[in-house]
């Protein structure tokens, strides 16, 4: 049933969805990659840190109830598959508040992006949260980056994303990256 001031869509708890998975989305200060089974332990550190994956509904979303500004009444989802953060470790599952024009109640192949990106993040390099011209390895910059492109283009791009020491650039191949970006 969907609702016809927002034309979202009410979602049911444990509903399977496809969704824009975001690595700032989850919680409160974690960089979680979506990276392939058996990877997360692995160096490089290499996944999706923004594109389309599949989810259930952790609580149900009713469209009505839905306020722009209140991040709480955004669909709550729980991302499937493997994902690390470089400081937090490994994790099976991923919760996530996300807006509801991210949200698709079909689960099925993803779009195909208008923008594809491959960004190298120096491990152990996280700045603050705050933005620097100084520190542009920091996480202020990315995430500004980041969320430069959800309003531009929300849902249309990608960025897969490599967390490396210095021995670990030579590790990732020309054949590699282009294989991940569409």
């Amino acid at each position: 049933m969907g609702d016809g001031d927002t034309g979202y869509v009410d979602l049911a708890r444990g509903q399977e969805v496809l969704a824009f998975f975001c690595c700032h989305d989850g919680p409160e200060g974690s960089r979680y990659i979506r990276v392939a089974e058996g990877r997360a332990g692995a160096a490089p550190l290499v996944g999706l840190s923004a594109g389309w994956s599949t989810a259930s509904v952790e609580r149900d979303f009713h469209a009505a109830a839905f306020v722009e500004g209140d991040r709480e009444t955004h669909v709550s989802l729980r991302f499937r598959g493997s994902f690390a953060d470089p400081a937090l470790g490994a994790r099976q599952e991923l919760p996530a508040l996300v807006h509801p024009r991210l949200v698709r109640d079909v689960v099925g192949a993803a779009p195909p992006p208008l923008l594809s990106v491959f960004c190298v993040r120096w491990l152990g390099s996280t700045g603050g949260p705050a933005r620097s011209d100084w520190d542009v390895a920091g996480d202020g910059v990315v995430r500004e980056a980041l969320d430069g492109l959800a309003r531009a283009m929300p849902g249309e791009y990608e960025v897969h994303t490599a967390w490396v020491k210095g021995e670990d650039l030579g590790a990732i191949s020309g054949e590699e990256v282009r294989r991940m970006l569409r």
